[in-house]
């Protein structure tokens, strides 16, 4: 097992309000940016990093929301599946499982029944929220490996199967018309045209 550890949740109320007040800044930047590249669309690198996920990230698909511990992954694994994704894919914890993962997620408030899992879980690990969506492009580089992790809209997100709330996906790779994205409630990736997810789009993080 890596040994992987969280802060808690709660922030003093001084800094919980300075951040908020940064982190609408920062969305609505980065929702501008989606708006201009929808007008104006750039050519976009190809990249994609199924050979990656092949041979690092080798958990089944919907196991995140099999898992009921502490039962939050009935309702929250979305969040779940993408952090341990991240995780494994950009900072080497290979053998951190779900349920520790989760355990960890549920022992430091990260989640409560009723609300879901709450955004800061990726802000405290020190993810850096996009506010142009140029560096989500970006996170794919000269190296062509990258995750980045969205939150989207259901009721603009094509492939939900509910139009309440919001859903955590990640993003695995670029191609000159749109995004392939790994999605908690595919068995396998899925591709989406530009203008298809961006308008769905409303956080990404960096990993």
């Amino acid at each position: 097992m890596s040994y992987f550890k969280l802060t808690q949740r709660f922030e003093n109320p001084t800094r919980y309000n300075s951040n908020k007040v940064i982190n609408n800044l920062i969305q609505d930047a980065f929702k501008e940016s989606i708006r201009k590249f929808l007008d104006a669309p750039y050519p976009v690198s190809e990249y994609s990093s199924e050979a990656d996920l092949e041979r690092q990230w080798n958990c089944p698909k919907n196991q995140a929301i099999a898992y009921t511990i502490h039962s939050t992954l009935g309702q929250s694994g979305c969040a779940v599946y993408t952090f341990h994704q991240g995780l494994r894919l950009e900072r080497n914890c290979k053998d951190l499982t779900l349920p520790e993962l989760t355990d960890e997620i549920a022992y430091n408030i990260y989640y409560e029944p009723g609300k879901g899992t709450y955004h800061n879980l990726f802000d405290h690990y020190g993810l850096k929220r996009a506010s142009d969506i140029q560096e989500v492009f970006d996170a794919f580089g000269i190296n062509h490996k990258g995750v980045v992790t969205v939150l989207v809209s259901n009721k603009f997100y094509p492939k939900s199967q509910s139009k309440a709330g919001n859903h955590f996906v990640n993003i695995v790779g670029t191609t000159s018309h749109g995004l392939l994205i790994e999605d908690p409630n595919f068995e396998n990736r899925i591709f989406l045209k530009f203008e298809e997810v961006l308008p769905a789009m409303l956080v990404a993080w960096i990993w």
